[in-house]
């Protein structure tokens, strides 16, 4: 014999179910993907715009070295020769 509490508890198990098949239950998850989608690509694109950052101001710094090193002829310390050339990146 079911009680009443089986009963509700059934209820309330059918409209869940129905509520997973209806198109709101889809678009609800389709919302919380893209959201996620979303927050991933901002993550992975600030995170490539920050190594281009660092890439761009160690460029700069070595066009920099290479510059002095010009001008003043000494050679820099620590300062390999590829990176020292003005064809290296």
């Amino acid at each position: 014999m079911l009680n009443l509490l089986d009963i509700d508890t059934l209820h309330y198990d059918v409209r869940y179910l129905k509520f997973k098949k209806s198109d709101a239950f889809k678009m609800i998850i389709h919302d919380q993907i893209q959201e996620t989608r979303d927050h991933i690509y901002d993550v992975e694109v600030k995170a490539l715009e920050l190594a281009c950052m660092e890439e761009g101001f160690i460029r700069g710094f070595l066009k920099g070295v290479r510059l002095v090193q010009l001008k003043t002829g000494a050679e820099i310390e620590g300062l390999t020769p590829s990176q020292a050339s003005y064809d290296s990146p």
